[in-house]
């Protein structure tokens, strides 16, 4: 289930989008200092493998 194009108001999306600002800084910052360099195809990999799922 998805919510229609147009169903939520730009104010809605706005702070929507600043409540998850530092959330998303949060797991990029983490992400950046798990992953190493050598892992990162494996994960790029298991990343389209999920996604194609979808």
């Amino acid at each position: 289930m998805h919510i229609p194009d147009n169903y939520l108001s730009p104010s809605t999306c706005a702070v929507f989008g600043v409540v998850m600002l530092p959330i998303w800084r949060r797991v990029s910052l983490r992400v950046k200092n798990e992953i190493t360099r050598q892992k990162r195809p494996l994960h790029s990999i298991n990343l389209l493998h999920a996604l194609k799922q979808l």
